[in-house]
């Protein structure tokens, strides 16, 4: 994750899309958002999604489309699913005239069985690349195997699944805005002291508007959303580098080791000394 506008983890130079394989184990991510816009789809288990403050659980099969500048938050239970994420150029490219085209899964009932029956051989694909360690840009054919099933999925929703709104497919405005003027805020300066009142006059707002709206659109409050943010620096750190757990407290955020020791058994049920002895395994990391 990185942290949170995270579109720099799609290379347009090796594929325009992203493949996202979700392993059979309960994975939260934090409210961010992006201008890319993503693909989901659940293989089997369910997800519980809050976007734009509304709350949505999909079950088995389901498809759902993520459009760009959407501020939202996902949990994946035990559940195995991909997610596409489409460059912004290569879908604007697909859909010219607009800046941000806009798709939307009931757009076509009738076509919906067509796009899930496209989408499921790069499902199988992207569950074998992960079991077997490989990229897409590790062999040429796979590369040419996931760009015949990207133009076929990219046709379906095209073709299909577009509804664009004047409003839509406009650059994101109004509170879905001051959100994402938050997040990355929030993003560039986790490691200082911040409060509620500073977030708030960055994005504009008054501090009990925006503590309202902002666990309306993230699900959680804004001192829950910043501790999640650095935990997650934190254990990226724990498992990749070797650090003390004060530099690593330090490096992400927390006043110092007592702080953040606390909130990590409390997230991840040990100490982070702990863990990295007995359950980080960087070997096994991609």
């Amino acid at each position: 994750m990185g942290l949170l506008c995270m579109d720099e983890y799609l290379d347009e130079r090796i594929s325009p899309v992203k493949l996202i394989y979700w392993p059979d184990e309960a994975t939260q991510i934090p409210a961010h958002w992006h201008t890319n816009m993503e693909l989901n789809f659940i293989a089997s288990g369910a997800m519980s999604l809050l976007e734009n403050g509304r709350e949505l659980r999909m079950e088995a099969g389901a498809v759902h489309f993520m459009n760009s500048g959407v501020v939202h938050r996902m949990e994946v239970g035990d559940s195995l699913g991909l997610t596409l994420v489409f460059s912004n150029k290569f879908i604007r490219e697909l859909c010219p005239g607009t800046t941000a085209p806009h798709f939307d899964w009931n757009a076509c009932p009738q076509q919906q069985e067509a796009l899930r029956e496209a989408v499921l051989p790069m499902y199988h694909l992207s569950q074998e690349l992960y079991l077997n360690g490989q990229k897409i840009e590790d062999d040429p054919y796979t590369y040419l195997l996931v760009n015949s099933y990207l133009y076929r999925i990219a046709y379906l929703m095209v073709r299909y699944f577009r509804a664009d709104t004047p409003e839509e497919s406009s650059q994101v405005s109004g509170t879905n805005y001051h959100i994402q003027q938050a997040v990355d805020y929030i993003e560039k300066h986790f490691k200082e002291d911040l409060s509620a009142a500073d977030v708030a006059a960055k994005a504009g707002l008054s501090r009990e508007h925006f503590s309202r709206i902002f666990r309306e659109y993230t699900g959680v409050t804004f001192k829950r959303f910043l501790t999640s943010l650095r935990l997650a620096v934190a254990y990226r750190l724990l498992v990749g580098t070797e650090p003390s757990t004060m530099d690593i407290a330090l490096s992400a955020g927390f006043p110092d080791s007592q702080n953040f020791s606390r909130h990590f058994k409390q997230h991840y049920g040990c100490p982070p000394a702990e863990y990295r002895r007995t359950c980080a395994q960087p070997s096994a990391r991609k």
